[in-house]
């Protein structure tokens, strides 16, 4: 349960898996390494990281969300 991992996961990985889902982009390795986490350290990340809910951009195309990224929108 080292900090490196958790927050790795929960705050970088996550997001990074479900942001490639919205543009359609496959990740095996960071779903892998997300599963494997969340088996190792008994937390489910894909439900305790940051989720596109958690960031306010659930629902939005990629073109949405790069707008948000680039112009605050």
């Amino acid at each position: 349960k080292h900090r490196y991992l958790t927050e790795d996961v929960m705050y970088g990985l996550v997001p990074m898996f479900y942001l490639a889902q919205v543009a359609g982009v496959r990740t095996p390795i960071i779903e892998s390494i997300v599963r494997l986490a969340s088996v190792v350290n008994e937390t489910n990340y894909c439900e305790a990281g940051m989720t596109l809910e958690k960031i306010n951009l659930a629902g939005k195309c990629v073109e949405e969300i790069v707008d948000f990224v680039t112009k605050g929108t």
